[in-house]
């Protein structure tokens, strides 16, 4: 659903998913935590206190340290000869957190005190200057281009079944029911964090994004993935009826 939210989890949670997952199993102090950080964070953007320009103050500073913590990553990866994914993770971070700084304009209120809700464009601007910035003096001339071998070669781009929910990993029961146990093989099952990096991979299916800039994104936000590996597994969404490619 794409809707930002605090997640508490208990571990280990030997009821989880099981007959006994029942509210009488559940640790109490958690669910009066949840009922509270809901309530909280409910009457907060409700109520929105100085027409919402602490929480534009807080997001914009907040985006600068985001920015940072990407920008050492970038520089490993620059140190490392890899300067065309140094590029590819401060474009994605910029991206971010432009999209990001743009949501609070749903929040924060015309007339709110300096900076106003009119400066969020101009603020959005100088996250996109500080990542040029930060992009020159981490990878020099680089071009994102040159991340993941030649992306611009797999240019097709992948749409959702909207009758496919839920996350698809290549060894999941459902894939493996479409496809056979083949699907289980993938190199994308044996990258870092696989679950979770095909998760993403799914979740940047839109029907806007080609092969290649899914790949980008998701080596963006974990580790740089080899283009084929993300192909593969994309087409064995499609062999699965997950997906289908605009034409």
């Amino acid at each position: 659903f794409a809707i930002p939210s605090i997640y508490l989890r208990d571990h280990p949670d030997i009821y989880i998913h099981t007959t006994g997952d029942l509210p009488d199993n559940i640790e109490p102090t958690k669910i009066k935590r949840s009922a509270f950080i809901a309530a909280a964070s409910g009457y907060y953007l409700a109520t929105m206190p100085d027409r919402g320009a602490a929480l534009l103050r807080l997001s914009y500073a907040n985006a600068y340290q985001r920015l940072a913590e990407d920008g050492r990553r970038a520089a490993t990866k620059a140190s490392a000869g890899s300067a065309g994914e140094a590029v590819n993770i401060i474009a994605h971070a910029v991206g971010r957190e432009q999209r990001r700084l743009q949501t609070l304009s749903t929040f924060v209120l015309p007339g709110a005190p300096a900076p106003s809700s009119e400066s969020l464009g101009q603020l959005a601007d100088r996250l996109g200057a500080a990542g040029t910035a930060l992009t020159q003096a981490i990878a020099g001339g680089a071009s994102s281009a040159t991340a993941g071998g030649a992306p611009t070669a797999e240019a097709r781009i992948p749409m959702r079944n909207p009758a496919v929910k839920g996350p698809l990993p290549p060894d999941g029961d459902w894939l493996l029911d479409k496809t056979g146990r083949g699907g289980a093989t993938v190199a994308i099952s044996r990258v870092p964090r696989s679950e979770d990096v095909t998760y993403e991979i799914v979740n940047f299916i839109d029907g806007s994004r080609s092969i290649a800039d899914i790949r980008n994104a998701v080596s963006a936000e974990f580790e740089p993935i080899e283009l084929s590996a993300v192909a593969e597994y994309i087409d064995l969404l499609a062999r699965a009826g997950a997906i289908t490619f605009k034409r």
